[in-house]
């Protein structure tokens, strides 16, 4: 349960820090892009990373911690770490989910609608403008993309002292990341954006 809500947050959060770094008016795309990466990679590693261990660990003269571990014992571990783990390893794939629902799912369902729906409840596209919009794909966001391969590293050299298979959950991870991103690039993602340097 903790696991999917980890990865649940990151999602959201994700979606939070995109709008909330629209209000910062930054001057180039460059810098708001470097924003959201920032914000996004800190609050997903937070939640990823530390909230889970914050959440259950004892400290001792403190009321109000109610964990169980003292430490980085082996009980952590099977139960911590475990979670950790498998918060991991939905993270190599959680990252492509959303752009493979609006690719394969929500975009040919607005087409349809726009379709054979669109006539009767709204007036149809007349510019090609609208009809370029509804045919083309969805902006690569590269912020969000570079902070989850981020995210992905700093968990993995973080606890792959205790967790050795964080290591190959990152492994798998960034060759996953790389193969669906250039397919998606090459087939799906319309021109991205010029960034300055």
């Amino acid at each position: 349960m903790s696991v999917s809500m980890v990865s649940l947050l990151n999602v959201i959060l994700e979606e939070v820090v995109k709008v909330v770094a629209t209000w910062e008016h930054s001057h180039t795309l460059s810098a708001q892009a470097a924003a959201i990466m920032s914000k996004v990679f800190i609050g997903i590693y937070l939640n990823t990373a530390f909230i889970l261990i914050v959440v259950n660990l004892k400290i001792p003269g403190v009321d109000i911690s109610r964990g169980s571990h003292n430490g980085f014992t082996p009980e952590w571990y099977g139960s911590i770490g475990a979670s950790l783990t498998l918060t991991m390893l939905m993270d190599i794939f959680m990252p492509h989910v959303v752009p493979t629902i609006t690719i394969f799912i929500v975009k040919p369902l607005l087409r349809r609608f726009n379709q054979y729906l669109s006539p009767r409840f709204t007036t149809p596209p007349v510019t090609q403008k609208q009809i370029n919009d509804m045919y083309s794909g969805i902006e690569f966001e590269l912020p969000i993309r570079v902070a989850y391969v981020l995210n992905t590293v700093s968990i993995a050299i973080t606890f792959v002292s205790g967790i050795p298979l964080m290591l190959i959950f990152a492994t798998i991870s960034l060759c996953l990341s790389y193969v669906v991103d250039r397919w998606f690039l090459l087939r799906f993602y319309r021109k991205g954006v010029v960034y300055d340097n």
